[in-house]
């Protein structure tokens, strides 16, 4: 699929109301929220997760994630752990 960047960005403007940057990380999130929820993932490290979602730093990780969910990673997991 051949689209120019503008294109992109103003059919996820259009369509989905985000830029280009909200909706890669809504995604990026997605995937952390699965690999935090994932039974094989139990042990995997919060800095293996932020690693695989392409994100600089545990602290960007820490706020997005926090700012998409209300909870950090940790809280996130220790709640499901709970359940």
């Amino acid at each position: 699929m051949e689209i120019s960047t503008r294109s992109l960005s103003n059919v996820l403007n259009k369509h989905f109301n985000q830029n280009f940057y909200d909706f890669e990380n809504h995604y990026r999130i997605i995937d952390a929220k699965a690999q935090l929820c994932a039974q094989a993932s139990k042990d995997k490290s919060i800095k293996r997760i932020f690693e695989s979602a392409w994100l600089d730093s545990k602290a960007a990780f820490n706020t997005l994630f926090k700012k998409t969910t209300g909870q950090t990673p940790s809280e996130f997991r220790a709640q499901l752990q709970a359940a």
